[in-house]
């Protein structure tokens, strides 16, 4: 927890062996690209208002707990997750204050489950931001 909290000259990371992310790790930070590879949990308020974060991509993502996780990122218009089974969520404000949020920005998952997260209690909230991996010849 508060690891890089504050950290406004950090606008790069690579932690490709890290599998979890503390509360407020890189809250406030200027992170811009990042390489979590191996991460499977997020912790509340882990990026929360990283402005200059655009795009993120999560591939062993499984689960996020807590709230505000990405509330307040206001450039962040591309969250990639790329599990093959649904990611859980403990709070629908994840994306407070985001382009996702908003409708400007998307989540890409595998194709098979973005109907199951359009459907999903929580993540129901931003059913109309999800896209699959698939159809975005970028990702």
């Amino acid at each position: 927890s508060y690891a890089f909290y504050f950290a406004t000259g950090l606008t790069t990371c690579n932690l490709p062996k890290i599998t979890s992310l503390g509360n407020a790790c890189f809250m406030y930070s200027k992170l811009k690209n990042t390489n979590f590879s191996a991460l499977e949990t997020i912790k509340a308020e882990c990026f929360r208002s990283c402005t200059s974060l655009t795009r993120i991509d999560l591939p062993a993502l499984k689960e996020i707990k807590g709230a505000s996780h990405f509330s307040g990122c206001t450039s962040l218009t591309t969250v990639i997750l790329r599990s093959s089974t649904m990611v859980t969520i403990e709070n629908a404000n994840t994306f407070n204050n985001t382009p996702i949020a908003s409708g400007a920005g998307y989540i890409y998952v595998p194709a098979d489950l973005v109907s199951t997260y359009q459907a999903a209690s929580i993540w129901s909230i931003y059913a109309a931001q999800f896209r699959a991996i698939e159809d975005d010849p970028d990702i």
